[in-house]
């Protein structure tokens, strides 16, 4: 009952407005706790939003930024006639205008069988052997559970052979068996060996006429020029990519007597799109920083971060990176004003576009497009064509002095070579066609062709059954005969991962090997040295990657083409490694979020002890404030209490006295 507040109801003062009273300067003391807190979060709250503004920032401009995938390696491609030619460019395309001529189109070998009445017709039993080009031979079995032409047709699909069989029927209302080659070209013809039984009366042997297919087989034909040095390449498919470089043709109509005229061409569109992009990303961040810095005048008021140290030191960082001058390039476009991208007076970017055109365009003498990604991204110049830049981290440094690379083990592929020479002649047939073999971690047999060989012949069609069989796909070998006539079978792929085992199996003996012979390829190796200081590398195949934890060459990926023999006991080549405007930017940004030592998490940690520190003085002036209050409240109470009981103690002797007196009066 102590803490009830009768609020001078006896006394008639207003004692809970002198109890507000003599705690103002405690009440002042939580409010101005209150108000820094307020201030803590708010500043919070708006770093928050620059991490945002900075993570967006760093999204536009990694396109610009990256060595790969840059925009002004895209290429463009215009066609006179896009339903005749449909053309793809990468960014290794040479822009210039090509006249193009489709002489023929890729095609898919046809055969059809003779009539028959209907689908569901009986045919004879027996084995219906059928193989596509260099493929391994399908056996298909025929009996009593699939002895008619529909039969035989499921059979074939369901053999997954590369060959589509299907019943149509022709003009004569009679059926026949349709099967097409699924690859296109001249060397994926339809071979079959039918060993069905002869026709009976109630039962025919399906038959096929190879002299006259429906379709013949055909390669896809395309000349370059018009003049008496044309060069005229033929493709077993419709994609032709080995006429000009970089860039793959679609042939989708051939007409030999109408040249088309095929323009390459810098992506104008695409580049100036990425520029355009990232100048309305810096200048938004400006925006923003502008907003949370500024101090306005007009009102006498100051933004949430006026004057924070943190806030204009980053700003500043950016702008530093913008008005870089880049090393290694061309002077005529090492610095964003050369090509129109200027800083205006509150230091936002704007764009001569026209300006910016004539650069991307290649209208500017002297200036690659290989100069403007130089402007923007991370790049490494390189002294020896066979040590090649690829590509950088977040962590790889710039450096001042080139970057030497020591190779102390060139890549190697898998190579088997035959112990025996190859005979002059080879005749392969059904007891020496089969080779089982596993080549880069995947494993499966081939069929060779059945027919007499030469050494080069022999070297051809291992290699051709090889590289078609589609179990292998992406995985390929190069197939020679050495100066001892000895057969060397080598895994196109380079490193560790590049293996070429050949198996027991019937062809191995005829080709000179003896079966369980095997051979696994080298990594790179070597290491980076930057101003004499020796940094770990690691090899995968012929990409030598700088080490995790590397001073300078952390995440550095090289291209290390040389052969063992190119290998010495120095250094192979240097490399120049330099960070374009957005690169440097980016680089800047990465820094600033670091998880473990970036300044705006180490701002955040900061905000969040600070707010902490505020709360538990909060907490602990509330509580003495309560403990105040609740004393003097109770003091007053008291002071009440007595002076009712005085009221009360008064009255009573009042009445008493007035007792008293009337006794008195009437006696």
């Amino acid at each position: 009952m102590s803490n009830i507040n009768i609020g001078g109801l006896i006394s008639g003062i207003n004692t809970d407005s002198i109890i507000e009273g003599m705690l103002k300067i405690q009440q002042n003391q939580l409010d101005i706790y209150n108000t820094r807190k307020t201030a803590a979060e708010t500043k919070k709250t708006a770093y928050q939003s620059m991490q945002t503004q900075l993570l967006s920032l760093r999204t536009t401009a990694s396109t610009l930024a990256s060595a790969t995938n840059n925009p002004f390696d895209s290429r463009a491609v215009t066609v006179s006639n896009a339903d005749a030619l449909v053309a793809t460019a990468g960014p290794k395309a040479v822009a210039g205008t090509y006249q193009l001529t489709v002489n023929t189109l890729a095609t898919a070998h046809t055969v059809a069988s003779q009539d028959f009445a209907d689908p569901d017709s009986a045919i004879t039993q027996g084995t219906f052997s059928i193989r596509v080009g260099t493929q391994t031979q399908a056996d298909i079995t025929i009996d009593g559970s699939n002895d008619s032409l529909a039969g035989l047709a499921d059979s074939i699909n369901f053999a997954n052979i590369g060959v589509n069989a299907s019943i149509v029927q022709d003009g004569n209302s009679s059926y026949r068996l349709l099967l097409t080659s699924t690859k296109t070209g001249a060397s994926n013809t339809i071979n079959v060996t039918n060993g069905l039984a002869d026709s009976t009366p109630t039962a025919f042997k399906p038959t096929f006429d190879f002299d006259n297919p429906v379709q013949a087989a055909g390669d896809a034909s395309v000349t370059l020029g018009g003049g008496s040095g044309a060069l005229t390449v033929s493709s077993a498919t419709n994609n032709v990519s080995n006429l000009i470089t970089g860039v793959t043709l679609n042939v989708v109509a051939a007409d030999p007597s109408t040249p088309l005229t095929v323009t390459v061409a810098p992506d104008a569109a695409k580049a100036s799109k990425a520029v355009n992009d990232f100048v309305t990303a810096y200048n938004s961040f400006l925006d923003f920083v502008d907003s949370v810095t500024t101090y306005d005048a007009d009102t006498d008021t100051g933004a949430i971060l006026q004057g924070d140290y943190s806030a204009i030191s980053i700003r500043g960082q950016l702008q530093s990176a913008i008005q870089s001058i880049i090393p290694g390039g061309s002077t005529k476009s090492n610095r964003l004003s050369a090509l129109g991208i200027v800083t205006s007076d509150t230091g936002r970017l704007t764009v001569n576009d026209t300006q910016l055109q004539s650069f991307i365009n290649g209208d500017v003498n002297g200036v690659t497009s290989a100069n403007l990604r130089h402007l923007f991204a991370i790049d490494g110049q390189s002294n020896n064509g066979n040590v090649t830049f690829l590509m950088a981290s977040a962590k790889t440094k710039e450096t001042t002095s080139p970057i030497q690379v020591n190779v102390t083990q060139a890549a190697e592929r898998a190579t088997l070579t035959a112990g025996t020479a190859l005979a002059a002649s080879t005749v392969i047939d059904s007891s020496n066609n089969s080779l089982r073999l596993n080549l880069d971690g995947v494993e499966t047999t081939v069929t060779l062709q059945e027919g007499t060989y030469t050494r080069a012949e022999l070297a051809d069609q291992v290699e051709a059954v090889i590289n078609g069989n589609s179990t292998f796909v992406g995985r390929t070998v190069s197939v020679g005969v050495n100066a001892s006539n000895q057969l060397a079978v080598t895994s196109d792929s380079y490193g560790s991962s590049s293996r070429v085992t050949i198996y027991a199996s019937s062809a191995v003996n005829g080709l000179g090997f003896n079966g369980g012979e095997s051979d696994v390829g080298v990594n790179v190796a070597g290491e980076f040295i930057v101003n004499g200081q020796a940094e770990t590398a690691t090899g995968n195949g012929r990409n030598l990657t700088g080490a995790e934890g590397n001073a300078t060459t952390d995440g550095l990926q090289v291209r290390i083409s040389l052969t063992p023999a190119q290998v010495t006991s120095g250094n192979e080549g240097t490399l120049s490694i330099t960070r374009g405007v957005t690169s440097r930017m980016n680089s800047i940004i990465d820094q600033l979020l670091d998880a473990h030592s970036g300044m705006l998490v180490s701002l955040e940690d900061q905000f969040n002890r600070q707010i902490t520190s505020i709360q538990d003085q909060i907490d602990s002036q509330q509580a003495i404030f309560d403990k105040q209050k609740e004393s003097l409240t109770s003091q007053f109470n008291a002071m009440e209490t007595a002076l009712q009981q005085l009221q009360s103690t008064s009255s009573l002797l009042g009445s008493q006295l007035s007792s008293i007196k009337s006794l008195s009066s009437s006696s």
